[in-house]
């Protein structure tokens, strides 16, 4: 039985697994910077940063909204329909997006990296070739999400994120700390993470799905624009550190991200209840709904954001070296985007799941040219420390035009 449909005691067991899962992949995530930090120096973490940059920018860009196309198909099932079919049409749409968005990864680290880092070519081509693993992964893993099968969800996402750091680990303990090493190692944490789209599956995976990529695409194109809109402004910073800082300070700004990161734990937690609660016609958020959820995130990421501000100064010299003092800055400056940003991905989620993507895709558009406009205006004054500046206040311009349309939406209700 979908855990969204089960009696009260298991929903709420379902939060707590959830929950217990954001925190957990954070906490993975967390432990791979340190160790990246820790294995690479300051210069070398900001090389494997320049390695990844196009990958991870355009990963979930180019899943084109596959984990929310078939966590909608999914959610329309009935609880006792066998889901293989939808999971089927995922893999093949993921394979489709992610060859694809191989090819303009490697592309890119060929033609489009800054000339003092051209060299880490090869690797970062290397690192593209992952893209169709990771997209198959996902797209596959949003079945159960529409499915409402939460539990088996967090404990698959915890085991994906868990992978590249336990394997980092391994380095750690043999004293294996090159670049080439660390990207061998992420690929080989991507083969491993595949294995996991098995679970659940009550089928074979080669019977032809009765939808193409091109009708799925077709039907969905306003949640892949959402999609794309959502990476192009959570990534846009990446892009400008990659042209406009040197490889030091492209390792503090990727080591200052998972502490950054860690505010929006609670919110991509929640933004996976709310995007199911929109998939409900029947039940709608009504304003005095919209007002409670605004009110719990707003007051947890201000009590989160003030804790972290003041635990950063010890925190970073502690787990990544003195050597790192330089990301301390960056991790303040970062704080109010990450809140803003979890804050977006509940509120989103909630739109996108009612089917309306478009105030997401509007607002993202304009955050952008709010981001490019403010880092360039500001640059001269505060030098690369414009960059997490602008992000902020990007990021509010963004969440303003989604809470309007979010209290539209209720009204209309």
């Amino acid at each position: 039985m979908p855990e969204s449909n089960a009696p009260i005691s298991l929903r709420f067991r379902s939060l707590a697994s959830t929950l217990a899962a954001a925190f957990g992949s954070s906490g993975f995530f967390a432990i791979q910077g340190i160790l990246l930090a820790r294995l690479l120096g300051p210069e070398g973490r900001g090389a494997f940063a320049a390695i990844m940059t196009y990958p991870q920018t355009f990963l979930y860009m180019g899943l084109l909204g596959s984990a929310d196309i078939f966590a909608r198909a999914a959610a329309r099932l009935r609880p006792d329909d066998n889901d293989a079919a939808v999971r089927r049409a995922a893999m093949r749409y993921a394979m489709a997006t992610g060859i694809a968005t191989a090819a303009l990864c490697i592309l890119l680290a060929w033609v489009a990296l800054p000339a003092e880092k051209a060299y880490l070519a090869p690797l970062a081509t290397l690192a593209a070739l992952t893209m169709p693993l990771q997209q198959i992964r996902l797209a596959v893993q949003g079945v159960d999400h529409g499915r409402g099968f939460y539990t088996r969800l967090s404990i698959l996402r915890t085991i994906a994120a868990a992978l590249f750091p336990a394997m980092l680990l391994v380095m750690w303990f043999g004293n294996l700390s090159s670049l080439q090493a660390t990207t061998w190692t992420f690929v080989a944490s991507c083969v491993a993470g595949l294995l996991l789209c098995q679970v659940g599956m009550r089928g074979d995976w080669f019977t032809r799905p009765q939808v193409s990529v091109r009708t799925t695409l077709l039907r969905n194109r306003g949640l892949a624009f959402s999609q794309i809109a959502a990476e192009l402004l959570d990534r846009a910073d990446l892009f400008l550190i990659l042209f406009l800082g040197s490889l030091t300070q492209q390792g503090f700004y990727s080591s200052a991200i998972p502490i950054a990161g860690t505010m929006i734990i609670m919110p991509n937690a929640l933004a996976l209840f709310a995007f199911r609660r929109g998939t409900d016609p029947r039940n709608p958020l009504s304003a005095s709904g919209v007002h409670r959820l605004l009110a719990v995130i707003t007051a947890g990421q201000i009590v989160s954001g003030i804790v972290l501000a003041c635990l950063i100064p010890y925190a970073v010299p502690l787990l990544y070296t003195e050597a790192f003092t330089g990301t301390v800055a960056f991790a303040w400056y970062l704080l109010p985007a990450g809140a803003l940003r979890g804050m977006l991905m509940t509120t989103d989620g909630y739109l996108r799941g009612r089917g309306k993507p478009t105030p997401g895709i509007i607002g993202r558009l304009l955050a952008i040219v709010v981001l490019l406009t403010l880092t360039f205006v500001t640059l001269p004054f505060f030098g690369i420390l414009s960059v997490p500046i602008a992000l902020g206040v990007a990021q509010f311009v963004c969440l303003s035009i989604v809470v309007v349309a979010m209290y539209r939406e209720a009204r209309a209700s």
